[in-house]
């Protein structure tokens, strides 16, 4: 159990982490086409 605990919070932590640059990435993109 504990073993899939960790799985769990490892792909939560990889997904958050995309989740995170896919956001950063979207502001900046939004922003050159607001400049733009």
């Amino acid at each position: 159990t504990k073993f899939r605990k960790t799985s769990i919070a490892l792909i939560f932590y990889r997904v958050g982490t995309i989740v995170v640059l896919g956001g950063m990435i979207y502001v900046i993109v939004t922003h050159f086409i607001a400049l733009g």
